[in-house]
C-alpha cells in the first residue's frame, strides 16, 4: 500500500512572504495498491508530529519494531493512534501493570462446555492477522513477563500453549511450497503475517520509577523521545489562518 500524506504547513506571514507554502509528502508501499490521503485532517499537526509520523513509516517500512519514549501524558499513545489511523492498521492494545502475566500476552486457558481450551490473546491475534500491537505502560511490567515476547520481536516465532508454532512469513510460504498445506498443518505451524509490528509506549527508567528493560529485548525496538509539545505550537496555524480568512475582505 502507498500512502502520500499532502500537509500545507501554516507559518506566520512575514515567513510566507519570503518562502512558498511548504508541501510534505510521506510514500509508504504495501504491495500494488495506492491510497492517497488528503492534508485537511493534518493541517493543523504541528512539524514535531510529522517527524514522528515519518519516523514511524520509515521504520515500519524496514521492518522495525517501535519504542516511543516521553514524559508521563497521552502524546505518545496520540503519536502510535494518529499513525494507525493514517495507515488504516488495526490495532491490538494492552495495557501493562505489575498484574499481567504471560497469558494475557500468549495464550488464556479457559473452560468452554466443561472442556479446558486455549484462547488466542493480543499478541498472538495481532501476530497471526497482521495487526500492530500496542504496549502501553511497559514499564511497569514484571521483568519474566516481556522476555516471553523477545523471540517473537526478534525472529517472528513463538510456541504456544496449545502445541502451535509461530514462524514468519517467508519460512512460512518456503515450507508451504515444499512440502504441501496438508503437511504443513499437520505439523501444526501457523503463519505470521509480514505486516505485524509492535510499538512500545513507556517512560524513560531511572527518570521515572518502573521496571528497565532487559539489554536483550531493549536492542529490539528503535527508541523515539516523543517530546511534549510547547505553548506556542499551534501559534502559528492559528496566525496564518486569519490571515487567509480577513484579507481578501479588506481587499
Amino acid at each position: 500500500m502507498c500512502v502520500v500524506i499532502r500537509v500545507m504547513v501554516k507559518l506566520p506571514l512575514e515567513t510566507f512572504q519570503k518562502k512558498s507554502l511548504l508541501l510534505r509528502k510521506f510514500n509508504m508501499y504495501r504491495g500494488n495498491t495506492v491510497m492517497t490521503i488528503e492534508g485537511d485532517e493534518l493541517k493543523n499537526l504541528s512539524q514535531s508530529a510529522l517527524r514522528n509520523l515519518r519516523w514511524m513509516m520509515q521504520k515500519d517500512l524496514l521492518g522495525q519494531d517501535m519504542f516511543l519514549l516521553g514524559r508521563p501524558g497521552p502524546n505518545r499513545r496520540k503519536v502510535a493512534l494518529q499513525y494507525l489511523e493514517l495507515t488504516q492498521r488495526e490495532l491490538e492494545y494492552v495495557a501493562l501493570s505489575r498484574d499481567t502475566t504471560e497469558a494475557d500476552l500468549k495464550q488464556r486457558r479457559e473452560i468452554q462446555n466443561t472442556t479446558a481450551k486455549y484462547f488466542d490473546q493480543s499478541a498472538v491475534r495481532a501476530a497471526i492477522e497482521g495487526r500492530i500491537l500496542v504496549l502501553e505502560g511497559i514499564e511497569k511490567a514484571e521483568r519474566n513477563v516481556l522476555p516471553v515476547l523477545n523471540n517473537l520481536l526478534e525472529n517472528r516465532e513463538m510456541h504456544l500453549e496449545d502445541g502451535r508454532f509461530l514462524i514468519p512469513a517467508e519460512r512460512y510460504d518456503k515450507l508451504l511450497q515444499e512440502y504441501g498445506p496438508s503437511e504443513v498443518s499437520r505439523w501444526r505451524l501457523v503463519r505470521v503475517d509480514e505486516r505485524f509490528r509492535v510499538i512500545a509506549l513507556g517512560l524513560p527508567v531511572p527518570r521515572y520509577s518502573g521496571q528497565p528493560l532487559d539489554p536483550p529485548l531493549r536492542s529490539r525496538f528503535q527508541a523515539r523521545d516523543v517530546a511534549s509539545p510547547g505553548f506556542n505550537v499551534s501559534t502559528p496555524v492559528f496566525y496564518i489562518a486569519i490571515i487567509f480568512i480577513t484579507k481578501p475582505a479588506k481587499d
